[in-house]
């Protein structure tokens, strides 16, 4: 590690902040509006949206290194528990958390605005020696302080969206990305970089699968505060840019769903309705006015996952824990032997 990167740590080590209160954002609506504005910018043929910016233009050109043995950990590497939140993210430069997606190499907090407006970002981190360094188009902000010599934090800037990146953790580099009506994006993104600290939470689940089958194995999972998660299937594991999405099986219940224009029922399966579609599949009612999905998300083919069979498998296979309306007696460990 050279002198410069040794700085990060003393630079953000006496900014860290807790984690909010519980935020008065409404979590649906920023997720729709992030969702919503990135879809217009893509019709639009404009400024490409965060995602977007970060898988077409970031890779491979922009990051070096995107590949990991799926079952060894080399000396020097690190991972996370897929099944643990590796960080914190406090409300921090007019943003504040929205949602986050677990996984052994990479982790994700998304963001929204703490007012209304159009805007968003995510703050990525990769465990040691697992993330990308900056490449081509990052410049190194070259900010002093207190004497002791630049800090190591470097940024990036495609049309109104921002990328900094900062060694978050010995080894460990971490992304910041932000859009949004400001014009001090940089100054914000170093203040969420600075609310950002280790640890955090084991989700828990209302409910509980088997190991699947199908070559398919647990890599994460995608959640909202607030709200019960979904564990994320692939066949395979890759470490993918900052603010990416993971490409993945999500599993999990909702409430509130029936058959209808959007899921019409297709059959039935041990006396529920279901609904079998190109890339989703159903179970209507299995309990607690709760239905069991299993979706490509993003929207993909399901032969990705072994095809339908193996995810219809998966889906009747979930079970609810005795009571899912009461959070205590959710379940940090849903995959049953």
């Amino acid at each position: 590690m050279t002198d410069h990167d040794r700085e990060l740590a003393e630079l953000l080590a006496p900014l860290r902040v807790s984690p909010p209160e519980k935020s008065t954002v409404d979590v649906e609506a920023a997720v729709r509006a992030g969702r919503a504005r990135r879809r217009a910018r893509i019709a639009a043929g404009g400024i490409a949206a965060v995602l977007v910016v970060l898988a077409g233009v970031l890779v491979p050109g922009l990051f070096r290194g995107s590949s990991a043995p799926e079952d060894v950990t080399p000396a020097g590497f690190g991972e996370f528990d897929p099944f643990q939140r590796a960080l914190v993210v406090g409300s921090a430069g007019g943003y504040t958390p929205v949602g986050y997606e677990t996984g052994r190499y990479r982790q994700t907090v998304q963001l929204g605005l703490e007012r209304s407006g159009v805007g968003g970002g995510t703050v990525t981190v990769y465990a040691r020696g697992r993330g990308p360094s900056p490449g081509n188009g990052f410049v190194w902000d070259g900010i002093t302080r207190g004497g002791q010599g630049p800090s190591p934090v470097y940024y990036r800037h495609q049309g109104d969206v921002v990328t900094m990146a900062w060694e978050w953790q010995p080894g460990a580099w971490g992304y910041v990305v932000l859009d949004g009506p400001f014009g001090d994006l940089d100054a914000r993104a170093r203040r969420v970089a600075e609310s950002v600290a280790p640890g955090g939470e084991r989700p828990r689940f209302p409910f509980t699968v088997p190991a699947p089958g199908g070559g398919l194995r647990p890599v994460g999972i995608r959640g909202q505060d607030g709200e019960a998660p979904v564990l994320l299937y692939a066949t395979g594991e890759r470490i993918d840019p900052p603010g990416e999405p993971v490409r993945a099986l999500a599993v999990g219940v909702r409430s509130g769903l029936v058959p209808g224009e959007k899921l019409p029922q297709t059959g039935e399966l041990a006396g529920h309705a279901v609904s079998a579609q190109p890339d989703s599949f159903t179970v209507f009612g299995v309990g607690a006015g709760l239905s069991v999905t299993a979706r490509a998300d993003p929207p993909g083919d399901l032969a990705g996952y072994g095809g339908p069979g193996v995810v219809q498998d998966l889906a009747a296979a979930v079970e609810l824990v005795p009571d899912p309306a009461d959070p205590a007696s959710w379940t940090a460990n849903p995959v049953r032997a």
